[in-house]
Protein backbone atom coordinates (compact mmCIF):
# COMPACT_ATOMS: atom_id res chain seq x y z
CA UNK A 1 0.00 0.00 0.00
CA UNK A 2 2.64 2.55 1.05
CA UNK A 3 4.83 1.52 -1.88
CA UNK A 4 2.03 2.52 -4.30
CA UNK A 5 1.31 5.78 -2.51
CA UNK A 6 4.97 6.78 -2.38
CA UNK A 7 6.20 5.35 -5.66
CA UNK A 8 3.45 5.28 -8.26
CA UNK A 9 0.61 7.64 -7.40
CA UNK A 10 2.78 10.82 -7.30
CA UNK A 11 3.68 10.30 -10.98
CA UNK A 12 0.01 10.45 -11.94
CA UNK A 13 -0.65 13.59 -9.86
CA UNK A 14 2.41 15.58 -11.00
CA UNK A 15 0.60 17.70 -13.65
CA UNK A 16 -2.03 18.71 -11.09
CA UNK A 17 0.20 19.20 -8.03
CA UNK A 18 3.67 20.58 -8.90
CA UNK A 19 5.22 19.99 -5.45
CA UNK A 20 4.10 16.35 -5.34
CA UNK A 21 7.68 15.10 -5.77
CA UNK A 22 8.78 16.86 -2.60
CA UNK A 23 5.73 15.65 -0.69
CA UNK A 24 6.23 12.09 -1.93
CA UNK A 25 9.89 12.20 -0.85
CA UNK A 26 8.88 13.48 2.58
CA UNK A 27 6.26 10.75 2.97
CA UNK A 28 8.61 8.02 1.70
CA UNK A 29 11.45 9.15 3.95
CA UNK A 30 9.23 9.46 7.02
CA UNK A 31 7.63 6.07 6.42
CA UNK A 32 10.98 4.40 5.80
CA UNK A 33 12.67 5.82 8.91
CA UNK A 34 9.76 5.89 11.34
CA UNK A 35 7.95 2.69 10.38
CA UNK A 36 9.59 0.39 7.83
CA UNK A 37 12.98 -0.03 9.49
CA UNK A 38 11.27 -1.12 12.71
CA UNK A 39 9.55 -4.08 11.04
CA UNK A 40 10.81 -7.53 11.96
CA UNK A 41 11.27 -8.51 8.30
CA UNK A 42 12.70 -5.99 5.84
CA UNK A 43 12.85 -7.79 2.47
CA UNK A 44 12.36 -4.59 0.42
CA UNK A 45 14.71 -2.29 2.33
CA UNK A 46 17.06 -1.75 -0.61
CA UNK A 47 14.12 -0.93 -2.89
CA UNK A 48 12.86 1.67 -0.39
CA UNK A 49 16.29 3.30 -0.20
CA UNK A 50 16.47 3.35 -4.00
CA UNK A 51 13.01 4.94 -4.20
CA UNK A 52 13.89 7.65 -1.69
CA UNK A 53 17.22 8.23 -3.47
CA UNK A 54 15.41 8.68 -6.80
CA UNK A 55 12.99 11.10 -5.19
CA UNK A 56 15.89 13.09 -3.73
CA UNK A 57 17.49 13.14 -7.19
CA UNK A 58 14.28 14.53 -8.67
CA UNK A 59 13.74 17.22 -6.03
CA UNK A 60 16.47 19.29 -4.43
CA UNK A 61 13.92 20.83 -2.04
CA UNK A 62 13.33 17.36 -0.59
CA UNK A 63 17.06 17.08 0.12
CA UNK A 64 17.02 20.43 1.90
CA UNK A 65 13.95 19.35 3.89
CA UNK A 66 15.70 16.10 4.93
CA UNK A 67 18.74 17.88 6.37
CA UNK A 68 16.71 20.69 7.94
CA UNK A 69 14.37 18.15 9.53
CA UNK A 70 17.30 16.36 11.17
CA UNK A 71 18.86 19.66 12.26
CA UNK A 72 15.64 20.71 13.98
CA UNK A 73 14.78 17.31 15.46
CA UNK A 74 17.59 14.85 16.16
CA UNK A 75 15.29 11.85 16.64
CA UNK A 76 16.14 10.24 13.27
CA UNK A 77 19.94 10.35 13.53
CA UNK A 78 19.92 9.40 17.21
CA UNK A 79 17.47 6.50 16.82
CA UNK A 80 18.96 5.13 13.61
CA UNK A 81 22.68 5.88 13.82
CA UNK A 82 23.25 5.63 17.56
CA UNK A 83 20.54 3.40 19.03
CA UNK A 84 19.58 1.00 16.24
CA UNK A 85 21.17 -2.45 16.71
CA UNK A 86 20.71 -3.43 13.05
CA UNK A 87 23.86 -2.68 11.05
CA UNK A 88 22.10 -2.83 7.68
CA UNK A 89 19.53 -0.24 8.79
CA UNK A 90 22.32 2.07 9.97
CA UNK A 91 24.16 1.63 6.67
CA UNK A 92 21.05 2.36 4.58
CA UNK A 93 20.35 5.52 6.60
CA UNK A 94 23.99 6.55 6.24
CA UNK A 95 23.72 5.97 2.49
CA UNK A 96 20.71 8.31 2.32
CA UNK A 97 22.47 10.99 4.38
CA UNK A 98 25.62 10.87 2.24
CA UNK A 99 23.57 10.93 -0.95
CA UNK A 100 21.68 14.05 0.16
CA UNK A 101 24.87 15.82 1.26
CA UNK A 102 26.56 15.04 -2.06
CA UNK A 103 23.47 16.16 -3.96
CA UNK A 104 23.46 19.53 -2.18
CA UNK A 105 27.24 20.00 -2.07
CA UNK A 106 27.55 22.12 -5.22
CA UNK A 107 24.69 24.47 -4.40
CA UNK A 108 24.86 24.64 -0.61
CA UNK A 109 28.52 24.27 0.35
CA UNK A 110 28.88 28.05 0.70
CA UNK A 111 26.42 27.91 3.60
CA UNK A 112 28.74 25.65 5.58
CA UNK A 113 32.24 26.60 4.44
CA UNK A 114 34.23 29.76 5.01
CA UNK A 115 37.39 31.08 3.43
CA UNK A 116 40.32 30.90 5.87
CA UNK A 117 40.69 34.51 7.03
CA UNK A 118 43.99 33.89 8.84
CA UNK A 119 46.08 33.67 5.67
CA UNK A 120 45.88 36.44 3.06
CA UNK A 121 44.99 35.08 -0.37
CA UNK A 122 44.18 31.66 1.02
CA UNK A 123 41.45 29.65 -0.63
CA UNK A 124 41.50 26.97 2.06
CA UNK A 125 38.08 26.27 3.50
CA UNK A 126 37.02 25.08 6.90
CA UNK A 127 33.74 24.04 8.45
CA UNK A 128 31.91 26.83 10.23
CA UNK A 129 32.12 25.83 13.91
CA UNK A 130 28.85 27.54 14.86
CA UNK A 131 26.87 25.42 12.39
CA UNK A 132 28.50 22.21 13.58
CA UNK A 133 27.86 22.60 17.33
CA UNK A 134 25.67 19.84 18.70
CA UNK A 135 24.27 19.86 22.21
CA UNK A 136 25.32 16.50 23.73
CA UNK A 137 22.22 16.54 25.94
CA UNK A 138 20.04 16.27 22.82
CA UNK A 139 21.78 13.07 21.75
CA UNK A 140 20.73 11.01 24.73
Amino acid sequence: FMWQICGYIPQTIMPIQPDITQRAAQLSTSFFIETFIHAKEKPTMVQWVELVTKQFNACQEACVWFLEHMAQDTWWPVQVLLKCPNQMVRQMFQRLCIHVIQRLKTTHSSLYLLVDQDRPGSTAERVDDEKMNVDPAKLG
